[in-house]
Order: structure tokens, then C-alpha cells, then sequence
């Protein structure tokens, strides 16, 4: 555990059923952080909550079970009582060198999230280690969130890009075709649905009302045209290789690029489905 009595880490994993790969995260963090949250989303139906139990108290079952891990973030941040926040998935662990060097970073005052390189792993390989970051450091005070599906925690701040990984080892292609339709395709449908939902009804974070109001209205209207939101988030990841020129011949980020782009394309038409009904 951490003994800086300034700066402290609150880890916090919302998870569902992970019982064969949520111990590996735990581990991966128990003598790094301050405290260890665990909220499950909804009834649990496997070991998940006894191997969490392992490793804190400080494990909840929710009586709803709402399918979106974001729904339960606010609640978790909430939960949380130091100064920082590891926001973690339970398939996800980190590096040994991130494990090492987690506390270390914090000593910098001038940052106020952190983000890590995030591999792409097609279930038994990795594709790319640098293809990809993701933020999951975050001090608590300067967090901005709502809670929608697949939203991104803001950080109200600067960032730090790490040079430490969070692995990232599903079980299971996350990248195949088979994967995109059985999951990301169910997915896609939830977020449109989401998408839809007034933002007077969301739990808002340090997050302006007339911004988001203003925001959901401008994606709406976007939505109408599922083959332009295509092309656009296309293009967003062409400003990557800008950054980092050698990406223009990661097989994993062109994989990437195409998995984002496609998933958009599902959310935008499923949105102007139910604008039409």
C-alpha cells in the first residue's frame, strides 16, 4: 500500500459475472493502491463478489442490473475517498513496471490524469502495444462525467501520456467478426437507445448542462447520416498517425480503425431508426 499520506489511489472496477479474469486485475493492484471498489452491476451469478472479497470489503452488489458500466461510475466515485482514482476494468491489469512506478507519477503536480498504452489482443496474440492509449489515472477532483453509454471520463486538466501499459487480455477476440456481431452489435444498440435519453435525466459530473444539451443535439443530428459518421470517425484516427507517423503501418490500428468506424455506423443507424419510429 501506498504510505504518502497526499497523494492516495481509490481503485475502482464495475464489473459482471468476471470471475475467470477479475482475480488477475485485483492482484495486479492490491499493493499499489489505498483502497479497492468493486461494484457489480446488478445480481451476481458466478464467484465474482468471493474473489473480490479476497482482496476488500468494499464490494457491492447492485440490485439493478443495467447493462452499462458508466451508469455506475458516479456512484463509484462517489465510493471513493482519496485524492485519486484508478478506474480499471476486471479484464484489464497492470503492467509490472506501471505496478512499480504507479505511485511516482502522482508526484508531478502539474498533471491530472494519466494515460496508458492499451494493447490490442486478439485473444491469444497481441496485434500492436502502441496502437492505442486510454486514460485510467485520475485525480478525483478533477474528474468530468455523465453518464452515458461508452462516454469517456473527462480529465478537467492535463493529461500525461505514460509510457506504462495496462494490459488488456480478454478471453476472447475482441477484433473478430464474430465478436463485432454477437457483441459490439447488441452494444451499439443499447448506446443509440442511451444516446436518446434527455440530459435533465443523467447524473452529471463537474459537466455543464447547456454543453451537453448543445452536444447530444449536434451528434443527433449526425446520427441522420450513419455513412458520414462512418468517414468522420475514420478521420479522427488519421489524426493519430499525425502524432505518431509509424502507425501508418500498425496492422492493429488499422483494425481498430476499422472495428470504431463500423460500430459508429451501427449506433448512427440505429438512431435514426428510432428517430423515425
Amino acid at each position: 500500500m501506498i504510505n504518502n499520506k497526499i497523494n492516495k489511489i481509490s481503485a475502482l472496477i464495475v464489473c459482471y459475472n468476471e470471475e475467470k479474469v477479475i482475480e488477475r486485475c485485483l492482484k495486479s493492484i492490491a499493493k499499489c493502491v489505498d483502497e479497492m471498489i468493486v461494484i457489480h452491476d446488478g445480481h451476481c451469478k458466478d464467484n465474482t463478489l468471493d474473489i473480490a472479497r479476497q482482496y476488500t470489503t468494499k464490494v457491492y452488489e447492485m440490485k439493478k442490473h443495467k447493462g452499462i458500466g458508466e451508469s455506475w461510475y458516479i456512484e463509484g466515485f462517489n465510493k471513493c475517498k482519496y485524492n485519486w482514482i484508478l478506474r480499471i476494468d476486471a479484464d484489464e491489469y497492470l503492467s509490472i513496471g506501471l505496478q512499480k512506478n504507479i505511485s511516482g507519477l502522482m508526484e508531478n503536480k502539474g498533471f491530472d490524469g494519466f494515460s496508458f498504452y492499451w494493447p490490442i489482443w486478439n485473444g491469444s496474440q497481441y496485434l500492436s502495444t502502441k496502437a492505442l492509449r486510454k486514460s485510467f489515472l485520475f485525480r478525483k477532483s478533477k474528474i468530468g462525467f455523465i453518464d452515458k453509454f461508452h462516454y469517456p471520463i473527462k480529465v478537467l486538466g492535463k493529461i500525461y501520456e505514460s509510457n506504462y501499459i495496462v494490459e488488456h487480455k480478454p478471453l476472447y477476440n475482441n477484433w473478430s467478426k464474430e465478436t463485432f456481431d454477437k457483441k459490439q452489435k447488441v452494444w451499439a444498440k443499447l448506446q443509440a437507445k442511451d444516446h436518446l435519453v434527455p440530459i435533465k435525466d443523467r447524473e452529471i459530473l463537474n459537466l455543464t448542462y447547456n454543453k451537453l444539451k448543445k452536444e447530444q443535439e449536434f451528434k443527433t443530428k449526425l446520427y441522420n447520416f450513419p455513412l458520414l459518421i462512418f468517414f468522420i470517425t475514420y478521420v479522427l484516427y488519421f489524426k493519430n498517425i499525425l502524432k505518431n507517423p509509424i502507425l501508418l503501418f500498425d496492422r492493429g490500428f488499422w483494425l481498430v480503425a476499422k472495428h470504431q468506424a463500423m460500430y459508429s455506423y451501427e449506433v448512427a443507424k440505429e438512431v435514426k431508426r428510432l428517430l423515425k419510429k
